[in-house]
């Protein structure tokens, strides 16, 4: 799953993958075409900048592969190695 998000973001293929790339993924080329997701990019540089491990300005693989992993730690409440659609959804409903 984390190597599918990267080769999403990662649309120039170099390694490296930029705010503007990042912010793209989520909202498209222009402004203008409609978009399932669409977030401010005050807040995209939010979500890039505490992925961004080192602040080097750009998000590497290793980047999303501990995002992946904390977000794994953070909906296996029991600790048991596996998370369940019920504790993602019970995580969900308790954030809110």
């Amino acid at each position: 799953m984390e190597f599918a998000s990267w080769a999403l973001f990662n649309k120039k293929r170099d390694g490296k993958i930029l705010l503007e790339e990042f912010a793209q993924s989520f909202n498209g080329p222009t402004k203008d075409q409609m978009k399932l997701f669409h977030e401010p990019l005050s807040k995209l540089k939010a979500r890039f900048d505490r992925m961004d491990r080192g602040h080097k300005g750009y998000l590497t693989i290793e980047d999303f592969r501990e995002r992946a992993m904390t977000t794994f730690r953070f909906n296996n409440v029991n600790h048991d190695g596996l998370v369940t659609e019920g504790q993602m959804k019970a995580v969900a409903t308790h954030a809110r």
